[in-house]
């Protein structure tokens, strides 16, 4: 077992740069020095709970088609090899007995992460916020057992009425768009793990457009040195998007297929 911390040299913190509060919704909301916004609503309906989730406008409609899907696979592949230091079976041990988890994910629209935690192991779910962002583990080894299980996978698929029923209704709904092509021995070679590693650090490079929204059983000061550390201390540059349109429409009129 890795005895050393997940995060073993933590940011410095960030400061908070304005505070206001939404009082009707029960939310304290903070803008932080590097840009990121943060919403914090505590509740005591459910007191061993806390849930975490960030989002960015942009996703992989700003990645060039010849990156599209190494792009939307990179969530998958770049967690076969675990976070930082830790191989993937490294870090299960590290959060044996923890309950804390985080994950996150390029969406068409939007790059965003998700976490949830018990009250006692919240800095723990912070710090694999903070790693997912800064340090996606591209493991070739986990990428090649991935592929081949997934490769396996795919050889019964078409068996199934239902699955040739779906990959038709995608294809026809999207007009044979590049972008909503089933999944495919074909497809599944053209990822690429280094071009998903670079899209992931390329859209998780800015955290100064990132939302941030925690609920649950925590109080607003016992967060406050976490959120400053390992969401404050995101890495920011500062630049303006949105996501952009990639042209994918369904056809007119009735299509009989």
């Amino acid at each position: 077992v890795r005895q050393e911390p997940l995060v073993p040299e933590p940011p410095k913190p960030a400061t908070i740069k304005e505070e206001s509060a939404i009082a009707e919704l029960g939310l304290t909301r903070w803008k932080l020095s590097n840009g990121a916004t943060v919403l914090m609503k505590p509740t005591d309906f459910k007191n061993d709970q806390v849930l975490l989730t960030g989002f960015s406008p942009g996703g992989s409609s700003l990645v060039p088609n010849e990156r599209y899907v190494s792009t939307s696979f990179a969530a998958q592949v770049l967690g076969e090899g675990g976070l930082g230091k830790f191989d993937q079976v490294e870090l299960q041990k590290a959060l044996a007995g923890k309950i804390a988890s985080a994950g996150a994910y390029i969406g068409e629209l939007e790059e965003a992460i998700r976490g949830n935690a018990s009250p006692q192991d919240l800095e723990t779910m912070f710090q694999l916020v903070y790693l997912n962002f800064t340090a996606p583990r591209a493991d070739q080894k986990a990428f090649a057992s991935w592929k081949a299980r997934t490769a396996a996978m795919l050889q019964n698929r078409l068996a199934r009425p239902e699955t040739v029923f779906g990959d038709k209704m995608m294809v026809t709904l999207a007009q044979g768009h590049f972008r909503a092509r089933p999944i495919t021995p074909e497809l599944l070679n053209e990822i690429d793990l280094a071009a998903a590693e670079a899209a992931w650090r390329e859209r998780f490079a800015d955290a100064s457009d990132f939302t941030f929204v925690l609920v649950g059983a925590f109080k607003v000061d016992e967060v406050r040195p976490w959120v400053l550390t390992y969401l404050g201390g995101l890495p920011a540059t500062g630049r303006k998007e949105a996501w952009k349109d990639v042209g994918l429409r369904p056809p007119d009129g009735v299509v009989k297929v």
